[in-house]
């Protein structure tokens, strides 16, 4: 039976989420007992899963209707989609992003992680670095003769 309390059913989601994670054969018991569940109450009860789907969508009509809904939404959506792309990163990286950039050893400016650095050409991870960093690198081309040229200009110019 669905919790009334929708802090209840957040907290009861949550936990069951966390432990198809930690369990795979569990999240295999859920899917199949889900399956079947959903296959024979569509059998059995079409109007009644008619009803469910237009409470929820009335729900979800009811909550963007109003600029805190939609900025609550866009907000988990943003969370959610932010830190699985970082997960995806750091996998493909083979390492954790750390707290400071490769290049200048300091922490973005931006408040922001640092940014996944990638050969344009290869695809290769590079390293992780900085918005600053990451800027430079992409206004010169990633063109390393580039760099040296800038590098002895500053080095000229010192005063």
């Amino acid at each position: 039976m669905p919790y009334t309390d929708p802090d209840k059913a957040r907290l009861s989601n949550k936990l069951a989420a966390r432990r198809r994670r930690q369990n795979p054969e569990y999240a295999e018991k859920q899917r199949v007992y889900q399956r079947a569940y959903h296959h024979n109450t569509r059998k059995l009860n079409p109007e009644e899963v008619c009803k469910m789907r237009s409470r929820a969508s009335k729900a979800y009509r009811e909550k963007v209707a109003t600029e805190e809904g939609r900025a609550e939404l866009n907000a988990r959506q943003k969370v959610y989609v932010r830190e699985h792309f970082r997960r995806v990163l750091e996998a493909k990286a083979g390492r954790s992003c750390p707290v400071l950039c490769e290049i200048c050893e300091r922490p973005d400016v931006t408040g922001k992680r640092l940014a996944f650095d990638h050969d344009h050409k290869t695809g290769a991870f590079r390293g992780w670095i900085c918005s600053s960093c990451n800027n430079a690198l992409g206004r010169i081309g990633d063109d390393p003769v580039l760099a040296r040229k800038l590098a002895e200009y500053l080095e000229a110019h010192q005063g």
